[in-house]
């Protein structure tokens, strides 16, 4: 079984990582719709900066519709689900889709969440940075895409790409048929060699768009590897021919040498091909005598396509909607000063193990107040189901406490996983 683990940091001799310069969040909850399937602008995702130098961006774009319980036509959110996307300065540099529950007898309206971040260099000048949404088709049943939720955040930074900060676009389709074991993403590779210890903080996704290839049943279950080892873990199951997408989150420090970090993926479990198009690899480096803390938490345990469930040692589970604790994600700091603090929450379930067609629901709670959510249902029960939630503000100095928690969308429908990542993350200015 895995063993769950907190990393906090020691005051080490520094590598000159990436330096954080301003940032932007918004949080907002007003509704937005559309039939389109062309991308259109989320009006609550816009944030316009002044460069006076060349500065590196990380831009993150999180955005997640709720359950609707009427069967609303034409619908809000289509069972074919939506897209989102990153624009930078009107040009698309990140784009990610997903479908919700897609159960022949089921109506539209499930919850459905997308991820999507870029790292770009930007010269000195006017940005602008968007967050896009959009349909993955049309119809009043299939069609529709909403935002009830999204979290937008734009992080800027001193550094150098391909020195302390990477971040890799694929786009070229990876089809693996079934069955497969994990392969190395042939694109969304790095290799580094330091000359002194530093914080990683990585982030991968990766996804499909609808109708790219006949039988995509099977999904996504992707990894990050460093070294060699799989260290961070997601996994998102999808009907046939449909959008599907997952994301990974990691950090750890890496001593002085070579290493290699890659994303790896591939098929959760005997079902059909299916493909990889869009992928995303952002590996930040930083100065390791900066505080971080991350709890990476694994289950290890076989995948059996013939079970009906399977049980692991880092189970939570609730029927009911309103937020419970997650008991493995909880992590307690102390600043030494006021800093702008980046948390990020990220839980799934395995294909084949325990989780209702109305899926889950995530929080980021801080200091006993939930300040961001995230949902998404799988299309069908027992399929693997990821969800990822951010938040991003500055906190006093003093004592603090993060927690995860989670909720079925559906009061009486099991919500359960097995593997989550907490990362809580200060920077100065």
């Amino acid at each position: 079984m895995g063993i769950a683990q907190i990393h906090a940091m020691e005051m080490l001799p520094g590598f000159p990582g990436l330096q954080l310069v301003a940032y932007r969040y918004l949080h907002s909850i007003a509704q937005q719709s559309t039939s389109s399937t062309d991308l259109v602008v989320d009006s609550e995702a816009v944030v316009t900066l002044d460069l006076a130098e060349p500065l590196i961006a990380l831009v993150i774009y999180n955005a997640s519709n709720k359950k609707y319980w009427k069967y609303i036509t034409p619908a809000l959110e289509g069972k074919k689900g939506k897209k989102c996307a990153i624009a930078i300065d009107g040009k698309i540099e990140a784009i990610q889709a997903q479908e919700g529950q897609y159960v022949i007898d089921a109506g539209p309206n499930n919850a459905n969440a997308v991820t999507c971040f870029c790292l770009k260099e930007l010269p000195a000048g006017s940005h602008i940075f968007e967050g896009l949404f959009a349909a993955n088709t049309v119809g009043d049943i299939d069609g529709g895409a909403t935002v009830d939720e999204r979290q937008f955040a734009v992080l800027l930074f001193k550094g150098e790409l391909g020195v302390n900060g990477f971040g890799i676009r694929a786009t070229a389709p990876v089809v693996l048929p079934s069955p497969s074991s994990m392969t190395d993403d042939p694109v969304c590779q790095v290799r580094l060699n330091l000359e002194a210890t530093a914080l990683a903080v990585i982030f991968y996704n990766v996804g499909n768009f609808l109708d790219e290839i006949s039988f995509n049943k099977g999904g996504k279950r992707a990894s990050i590897s460093i070294d060699g080892e799989d260290v961070g873990w997601g996994e998102q199951c999808s009907n046939e021919d449909s959008a599907c997408s997952a994301t990974m989150i990691h950090a750890e420090i890496l001593q002085a040498g070579t290493h290699t970090i890659k994303g790896r993926f591939g098929e959760p479990g005997a079902w059909r091909n299916t493909i990889y198009s869009e992928r995303g690899l952002i590996v930040l480096l930083l100065n390791p005598s900066e505080p971080f803390w991350f709890l990476p938490q694994r289950a290890f345990g076989p995948i059996d396509p013939g079970a009906v469930q399977q049980e692991w040692e880092y189970q939570v589970e609730t029927t009911g909607d309103v937020y419970v604790d997650d008991e493995f994600a909880r992590l307690e700091f102390d600043l030494a000063e006021a800093s702008p603090v980046l948390i990020a929450y990220n839980a799934f379930n395995h294909w084949m193990h325990r989780c209702s067609t109305m899926g889950f629901k995530l929080a980021i709670n801080l200091d006993g107040v939930d300040v961001a959510e995230q949902q998404q249902s799988p299309y069908i029960d027992f399929k693997g189901n990821n969800a990822t939630v951010f938040h991003m503000e500055t906190l006093q100095a003093g004592h603090h406490v993060v927690k995860g928690r989670f909720a079925s969308t559906k009061t009486g429908s099991s919500a359960s996983f097995v593997e989550r990542q907490l990362l809580v993350m200060p920077l100065k200015l």
